[in-house]
């Protein structure tokens, strides 16, 4: 008997999902800002580069989501890799732009990541999530520093060659959407713009920045 075909592959993770923090549109956000530009940079989003995520953004990000070569490629390693133990999906690296954000790190760590580093990092993600107080300004002058140096230079090692360029396209867009859906989660809780800002960043920071080593 011939042998029965495999199914396909399927891609894990719609652009929307339950238990996900709703993104408002009236809030402005840089990191928003960021997103509508490389969305714009692929073809996807035509609109004015304002930091509003409002509906031509969300459009724009669903489009991409499900037809940029690249997040559809990420998407599909991604699988159950960085699900939750348990099952529960309110856990943040479950949240679907997170779990590709973070494919895309492993491989740009190219087998380098520090693994001691990135045992200590989980240990403090708990209380990062959970934080409905700002970063001290030590804390928040930090991550903003990590931020600028890390994109600075994957920015510049994404002009080296295409093939680095179409990896930081897609972590640009995973990464950003993260970050905007991460603001709203603290600010949801009453913490101010700038340091809903500054926590996303941190809690991004935490879930990468072992992986990013090599890019500071």
């Amino acid at each position: 008997a011939r042998p029965a075909a495999a199914a396909p592959p399927t891609l894990p993770a719609a652009a929307t999902a339950p238990n996900l923090p709703t993104i408002n549109g009236r809030r402005k956000s840089s990191a928003a800002a960021e997103l509508q530009r490389v969305l714009k940079e692929k073809g996807f989003y035509t609109g004015s580069i304002d930091g509003l995520y409002g509906a031509g953004t969300t459009a724009a990000y669903r489009d991409a989501w499900d037809n940029l070569d690249e997040i559809r490629k990420y998407r599909l390693l991604t699988g159950a890799l960085f699900a939750p133990l348990g099952g529960d999906r309110n856990t943040v690296t479950a949240w679907p732009e997170v779990s590709v954000t973070l494919r895309i790190a492993e491989d740009l760590a190219a087998g380098m990541a520090n693994a001691d580093r990135a045992r200590q990092l989980a240990q403090q993600r708990a209380d990062l999530y959970g934080a409905t107080q700002s970063l001290s300004p030590a804390a928040a002058s930090r991550v903003r520093a990590w931020s600028s140096t890390v994109w600075g230079n994957l920015n510049e090692w994404a002009g080296e060659d295409p093939l680095h360029a179409q990896i930081v396209s897609a972590l640009r867009v995973a990464y950003h959407q993260s970050h905007v859906r991460l603001e709203n989660m603290y600010a949801d809780r009453g913490i101010g713009t700038n340091e809903s800002r500054d926590l996303a960043t941190a809690l991004l920071q935490n879930l990468v920045g072992a992986q990013l080593d090599r890019f500071l």
